[in-house]
């Protein structure tokens, strides 16, 4: 984004603004804090938030809703969905950095103590970075598996949708690397967990944390971008996620208000606001009852789930409050008969 969009957010009013605006605009301020910064010490590397920002990679936001702990000890213990987070615009940006040498924090900067394998650093805007797939895993340790889950899911589907197969498997296989190494440090087990579920399939992060939650849940089998047909063999769409009800009932998972993977960045869909966008890529539907109504994303949608309800598949639609809420997603599932655990 240019510094003309982001003045325009800003002159619209930030509180006017699309939560993917938003994130445009605090992370312009994380790009001019990080180039404008010029007491780097020798061996700072930028990792974590700052290092996600360089990378595009996206972040959850950090929030108080809560689901099952990823711990050693089994129990019912919750975590909070995410705990990393960017901050509002306006507030002060706080870098984070890994140095060999000495931990240290101060009104800018956040010194973690790590000394950096060469093999997972790399130059951006002239300074040391952490690698993607070192960035990735550095999330899931210092968050949550969701936050893992998330980064790891974006870097997995950018590489299938620059390079293809091949590429995704290089990414993953750099991701199992790192993972490795970071073998007995604190966190390793949410990284592990982040990166068994992340698959570079997903198209949003709704799509990501719903992934994420199946695996919680222990939900199987899960299948991504499904395409679906009818009888005669004409494309009725591609849906997020197929999973199989305990009758055998074919249940079709459907994300609502999903912000898109593009272009390294997050985009939201249809330019709506967040939380309310439909993403793309479910088929042509002019030959599902024509006239005006069929020029309305909402009509083109139930039509849609008509559709696909005929042909006798249960439909659940999970909403962003919804993956927010371990409660929620499992009376969501348990209604449509889903089996978990």
């Amino acid at each position: 984004m240019d510094d003309d969009e982001i003045l325009a957010i800003r002159s619209a009013g930030i509180d006017r603004a699309t939560r993917a605006d938003i994130d445009r605009v605090r992370r312009s301020e994380f790009l001019a804090t990080i180039s404008a910064y010029k007491r780097y010490d020798d061996g700072d590397t930028l990792g974590l938030t700052s290092a996600a920002v360089l990378h595009g990679i996206p972040l959850v936001g950090s929030t108080k809703a809560s689901g099952p702990r990823i711990r050693r000890r089994p129990g019912p213990q919750q975590e909070v969905v995410s705990t990393l987070s960017l901050g509002e615009p306006g507030t002060p940006v706080h870098l984070d950095v890994w140095n060999p040498i000495r931990p240290y924090r101060s009104t800018w900067i956040t010194r973690r103590l790590s000394d950096v394998d060469p093999r997972h650093l790399t130059q951006m805007r002239g300074v040391s970075v952490t690698t993607q797939a070192r960035t990735c895993v550095d999330l899931a340790r210092a968050g949550t598996a969701f936050d893992g889950t998330v980064a790891m899911d974006f870097v997995l589907a950018q590489a299938l949708e620059s390079g293809g197969v091949e590429e995704r498997e290089r990414v993953h296989r750099a991701l199992l690397e790192c993972v490795g190494q970071a073998d007995r440090t604190p966190g390793v087990r949410r990284a592990r967990i982040a990166f068994e579920t992340a698959t570079g399939l997903s198209e949003s992060v709704a799509e990501s944390l719903a992934l994420h939650w199946f695996r919680v849940l222990k939900v199987t089998p899960v299948q991504q971008q499904v395409e679906l047909y009818d009888d005669v063999n004409e494309f009725v769409g591609r849906v997020d996620f197929l999973l199989t009800a305990e009758d055998d009932t074919p249940v079709v998972v459907e994300i609502d208000g999903a912000v898109k993977y593009d272009e390294r960045t997050l985009v939201l869909a249809g330019g709506a606001p967040y939380g309310e966008a439909r993403h793309g890529g479910n088929g042509d539907l002019s030959k599902s009852g024509g006239g005006a109504g069929t020029r309305n994303p909402l009509f083109r949608e139930k039509l849609r789930e008509d559709r696909i309800r005929r042909l006798g598949y249960r439909v659940v639609r999970v909403t962003w409050k919804d993956l927010m809420s371990d409660m929620k997603m499992i009376l969501l599932l348990r209604e449509a008969g889903v089996e978990m655990w």
